[in-house]
């Protein structure tokens, strides 16, 4: 009998244990490399402690004059509408909002590699970091880029503010194979330029209806040049541009959510964003395809937490 009682408490035990265990994950393997050395060097995945947190690293600037009157205004116009999407059609920013977060905070990329010049967009996360595409930085003709400048406010060349990136990091499943899923990477940056510009934050979401029905997102670019005829002349890459609304689909195995309009050259690595509170968190890079965005995931967003911690 007193050996059946133990059986029955040891499975209950293991029973509740079980219950009560947190879910362990692994954050993903990156590739870091060092612009001036030309070194690469592999991170591998770690056992992650997750927290309660699933937003990080948000910052309006010292002297900051929000711009919720300018985004609503924006929103609220039905000239904007698009009538084949749940998300608005691109509208330009005028260069007086530029220095203004969280337009600051979205910058214009200059690659250089193999001689060669591309235009790409990005977002500044952290004092010296920015968020942008993984192809935007290890490019699929020529590997890693050779040099990389971003601008904020550079539709406004006077007040320009800009950084040469040092150092480069990527998922691995992205060089190794050009996974879509892991289309994102991180520039760290010469100069702390995020101090004055103020940056957008990291987060995540698990709901796929949060993309599609409930939330309300915006999107600030610097596209260059358009595959649609009657775009043709509308972009030159010198001047931001915003939209804004919900997303039409979700693509599992890409872990994408798009909307139904053409992608122009340069907005590769641009990011969309939702507000709270004073600040704005990002979810997604815009990646390969029609307006694609590559989710960041819980994995993804430990595993970029951890690389912008490392240089605080």
């Amino acid at each position: 009998m007193l050996f059946r009682l133990v059986i029955v408490f040891l499975l209950f035990s293991c029973a509740c244990w079980s219950q009560t265990m947190p879910n362990d994950f692994y954050s993903i393997s990156m590739y870091f490399y060092d612009s001036e050395e030309k070194i690469r060097t592999q991170i591998h995945a770690e056992k992650v402690e997750p927290t309660n947190s699933y937003r990080y690293t948000a910052s309006s600037p010292p002297v900051s004059f929000l711009t919720n009157r300018f985004l609503n205004s924006f929103s609220n116009d039905s000239t904007f509408k698009n009538i084949n999407s749940k998300f608005s059609k691109r509208q330009k920013v005028g260069y007086q909002y530029g220095n203004i977060y969280p337009f600051s905070a979205n910058v214009k990329l200059e690659v250089y590699a193999n001689g060669r010049a591309h235009k790409a967009s990005g977002t500044i996360v952290s004092e010296n970091i920015v968020i942008t595409a993984g192809h935007a930085i290890y490019l699929y003709k020529y590997g890693w880029a050779d040099s990389i400048i971003v601008t904020s406010n550079y539709s406004d060349k006077e007040n320009q503010i800009k950084s040469k990136s040092i150092k480069y990091y990527i998922f691995k499943d992205f060089a190794d194979s050009f996974n879509i899923k892991y289309d994102i990477g991180l520039l760290v940056l010469e100069e702390a330029i995020g101090i004055e510009t103020g940056y957008i934050g990291l987060s995540y979401n698990d709901e796929i209806d949060y993309f599609l029905k409930t939330g309300y997102f915006y999107h600030l670019s610097y596209p260059s040049k358009s595959f649609i005829p009657s775009e043709k002349n509308l972009y030159n890459g010198k001047i931001q541009f915003l939209n804004f609304g919900r997303f039409d689909s979700y693509n599992s195995k890409y872990d994408w959510v798009r909307y139904k309009q053409s992608a122009p050259k340069g907005e590769s690595g641009s990011s969309f964003f939702a507000k709270n509170g004073s600040n704005y968190y990002l979810y997604g890079v815009l990646s390969m395809g029609v307006s694609s965005f590559v989710l960041i995931s819980k994995e993804k967003f430990y595993t970029l937490k951890k690389i912008i911690n490392s240089y605080k």
